[in-house]
């Protein structure tokens, strides 16, 4: 029998849900607040990098947008860091595909499909 207690508050929704709207729930652990998503949640994680492409291929910040393979609906959404990673942990392990957007609309939107994630350990 572990030695501390658990308890679990769910985050109050006051509408209905929309795309990109994920529900989660907060769960208190080990003094560490953690949040957890019940509905698209699992031990995958997927990574990446976001380049301009060019000589040589230089990283950069975009919008990415991780869309599960299925049925195309968004499932996360992230800027990428200015070294151009991105990261997208704690989804279920199926196919997905990724979308970067260039904000500054000089280059179209690109994809990345067949992304199935690795596992990790939380």
């Amino acid at each position: 029998m572990p030695s501390h207690t658990s308890a679990k508050l769910y985050a109050p929704f006051a509408r209905p849900y929309s795309i990109g709207f994920t529900p989660l729930a907060f769960k208190y652990r080990a003094n560490a607040l953690a949040i957890v998503d019940f509905l698209h949640g699992g031990r995958g994680i997927i990574s990446g990098t976001v380049k301009e492409s060019g000589t040589p291929a230089l990283p950069v910040v975009r919008r990415v947008r991780l869309y599960r393979k299925l049925d195309g609906l968004l499932i996360r959404e992230a800027w990428s860091k200015p070294d151009g990673s991105y990261q997208f942990r704690g989804v279920a392990l199926q196919d997905y595909y990724v979308v970067a957007f260039d904000h500054t609309g000089n280059f179209n939107a690109v994809i990345r499909d067949s992304i199935y994630p690795d596992q990790f350990t939380p």
